[in-house]
């Protein structure tokens, strides 16, 4: 079966472009904020995306070798990271997934393909009144 990368990504930048609009959080960090985005595919294209005024653009099969932020992996490794089946954490130091970014656009990264999820956490008891927590976490595992 083959995998759509190119299909899959654009996905995520419909998801994106629709959080920019809905959260002014996210909008102020990314605010002023010019980038070109490089997805290689180790087994497949290479998709190139530029983030300007605040809009990601789709991705396509053309653009500049130059670019501001490059992921490498296989078609299976990004499928896996989109679908949240595999951490970025696990799939880097696997050696699965190569970032090449400054620590801005690495954030920037998460932004765009992870989004936090929540994970209920069991009953503490504290002064004879049992609270249920809950915890946000990246898929990245960086609160």
């Amino acid at each position: 079966m083959s995998i759509d990368v190119g299909k899959l990504l654009n996905g995520k930048v419909v998801e994106f472009n629709s959080k920019l609009k809905d959260d002014p959080g996210m909008t102020k960090m990314i605010e002023g904020k010019n980038r070109s985005i490089c997805i290689s595919v180790s087994d497949g294209d290479e998709y190139y995306s530029r983030l300007e005024n605040l809009k990601l653009d789709d991705f396509s099969t053309t653009g500049d070798d130059s670019t501001d932020l490059r992921v490498t992996a296989s078609s299976e490794i990004l499928e896996a990271l989109i679908s949240k089946t595999m951490s970025p954490i696990k799939a880097y130091m696997k050696g699965d997934l190569k970032v090449k970014a400054s620590l801005m656009d690495m954030l920037l990264l998460k932004k765009l393909f992870w989004k936090p999820f929540h994970i209920e956490c069991d009953w503490v008891i504290t002064c004879g009144s049992a609270k249920k927590l809950y915890t946000e976490y990246t898929i990245a595992g960086i609160a």
